[in-house]
């Protein structure tokens, strides 16, 4: 019997299984997952529609009803829809397609937003500026490796990324600086990620961003 593969499964699930009216819910289970991020308006059991923002894919075993509780990627969502993927023997993944919607992320952080520069010193390095835009802002940071080609051999690189989710209506530009001074963490913004689709409205605020030093401007 297939199943999905290991290599797939990067992320983590901790599920808790809806059990009964009253939102009572089972022992919280964790499972490998395969989680991709999208959008889809998806019709529930009681007619009802909602709008789904991720796809997650579990092997068979979990318990995992409709209005279950998962956790996935800092976010807690509500399952919507349920989808057993049992092929009997067939040479295809058996598994669990789970739709859930979004509720709350669950911040990480504590940043303050920092923009603006204030020319150059000495050596021609740019000086950043220490106007602060807003603070405290509740934040969930996720580091990311991706491997890119070397400009001169061509070897793949491992370069470490990071992505930030912030509250809906945050004023957050490329460029900005994310401090998180408990830990020490500079962020620059590099890029902001907004959604076109017109289900977006009040969505988080994401943004991709490099960690740099306390004093670095690169």
């Amino acid at each position: 019997m297939g199943t999905l593969p290991a290599f797939l499964l990067r992320d983590t699930a901790v599920i808790e299984p809806y059990v009964g009216p009253g939102a009572v819910y089972g022992t919280a289970q964790t499972a490998k997952a395969h989680v991709q991020e999208t959008r889809k308006v998806v019709r529930k059991d009681d007619g009802t529609h909602a709008d789904a923002t991720l796809n997650v894919f579990l092997r068979l075993g979990p318990t995992c009803p409709v209005g279950s509780k998962i956790t996935v990627r800092g976010t807690v969502c509500t399952v919507v829809t349920v989808d057993v993927n049992d092929t009997q023997g067939l040479p295809t993944p058996d598994h669990l397609d789970v739709w859930v919607e979004r509720c709350d992320f669950l911040p990480t952080a504590s940043l303050d937003l920092i923009r603006g520069t204030t020319g150059r010193n000495a050596f021609h390095d740019i000086i950043a500026s220490t106007t602060l835009i807003a603070e405290a802002l509740p934040a969930h940071v996720i580091e990311t490796k991706q491997a890119r080609p070397g400009p001169e051999n061509q070897r793949a690189t491992v370069v470490e990324t990071y992505t930030i989710r912030l509250r809906p209506g945050v004023d957050v530009q490329e460029g900005d600086r994310l401090i998180d001074s408990a830990r020490g963490c500079t962020y620059v913004v590099q890029t902001v990620v907004w959604s076109p689709s017109p289900l977006a409205d009040g969505d988080d605020v994401r943004v991709t961003a490099r960690r740099v030093t306390p004093t670095s401007t690169a």
